[in-house]
């Protein structure tokens, strides 16, 4: 074999193994999504690659320096489509006093108190971002960098207050938030709000009340009901941390028993990722005339994916199933989009208008 080529072939299976050991690695710096991307990239080019040269050395179709050739071609095509990524979102979270944060703190900063820190952890950022984290002092580090890591963030970068250069510190109070509310209630509520006003809304099946806490920022008046009383309780941190606390109630209750509420109470119910078909007869008796009810949930093949679950239909709707029990009970359908996850899941988004 020409040396030139063996040289190719060895470089290809060392990639081949540095790439197998990165994907598959379970150390937290080396599982980085950045580092993931790029070794599955290189990776499964240069397997095919390398399996393109078994089989043209094999049937002589290709000279060694073509085949050097296509190596560099595919090099450039793997590191080309790891540069095609998106940027992952950058968040600073300030974990020091609110006190300290209300009288100076870096640029477009979001006051996380280390005091209240478990609590409002449920307002964190998705685990795909990357954090700088402002402390104090150092005095804590290792308490607080064994906190981050075990919430699995892309990567920590951990900065003391007075390492901060002055220009880019503030008292401007960083507005929205670093986390995200169901997409699809945050792409209709305006519509909705132009259609029926802002009114009263039950959320169902609620956890920790970040869609609530959105809603009551744009002044709904929103009831949770969930079973877990731990989030329930996280939630009503969040009231107090966005100051919307006189606009939600958050009812601990087995909905699977009943629901403790009146017949045509609700401008809109709103449910995401919670199912039980034995209640649905019911939640929409709770929706007033010409109310709404959004809901978004998981669709069949959902049991198919890497994730595999939901993984039997206890745990999501049938296709056209969710439509079928919203029209029976003289709902409209007013829009339905079907999508995905970025895992692949397929997801069901659905409005609908009590007559």
């Amino acid at each position: 074999m020409e040396p030139q080529l063996r040289t190719t072939i060895d470089r290809g299976c060392s990639i081949l193994r540095a790439g197998f050991v990165l994907l598959h690695s379970k150390d937290q710096k080396a599982n980085l999504r950045c580092i993931r991307c790029v070794s599955q990239s290189v990776y499964l080019h240069y397997s095919f690659f390398l399996f393109f040269c078994h089989a043209a050395l094999t049937k002589n179709f290709l000279n060694p320096l073509s085949l050097h050739f296509l190596h560099t071609k595919l090099l450039y095509l793997a590191l080309f489509s790891f540069t095609l990524m998106p940027e992952p979102r950058h968040f600073r979270i300030d974990i020091r006093s609110r006190e300290d944060y209300d009288e100076l703190h870096p640029q477009d900063s979001y006051s996380f108190p280390w005091e209240n820190i478990r609590n409002e952890a449920c307002a964190l950022p998705e685990r795909s971002c990357s954090l700088d984290i402002i402390m104090k002092n150092d005095e804590k580090g290792p308490e607080v960098k064994a906190f981050f890591d075990r919430l699995g963030f892309l990567s920590v970068n951990y900065v003391t207050f007075a390492s901060l250069p002055s220009e880019q510190l503030t008292r401007e109070t960083t507005e929205g938030f670093c986390w995200s509310p169901n997409p699809y209630l945050k792409d209709k509520i305006q519509q909705v709000e132009q259609e029926i006003g802002v009114g009263t809304v039950l959320d169902v099946g609620c956890g920790s009340c970040r869609d609530m806490i959105f809603l009551s920022t744009r002044g709904w008046f929103v009831t949770g009901i969930d079973n877990r009383e731990k989030l329930l309780q996280q939630g009503l941190a969040l009231s107090q941390k966005y100051c919307v606390s006189e606009h939600i109630l958050p009812l601990v209750s087995n909905i699977k028993q009943g629901l403790p509420l009146r017949n045509d109470a609700f401008d809109m119910i709103h449910i995401c990722r919670f199912i039980d078909r034995l209640l649905m007869d019911v939640l929409c008796k709770k929706v007033k005339k010409n109310g709404l009810f959004l809901y978004s949930h998981f669709l069949e093949g959902c049991e198919k994916t890497e994730v595999g679950h939901p993984k039997n239909r206890n745990g999501f709707f049938e296709n056209g199933e969710l439509e079928r029990i919203l029209i029976k009970n003289n709902f409209t359908i007013v829009d339905c989009v079907y999508n995905e996850l970025p895992d692949r899941r397929p997801m069901i988004n659905i409005s609908a208008r009590r007559e």
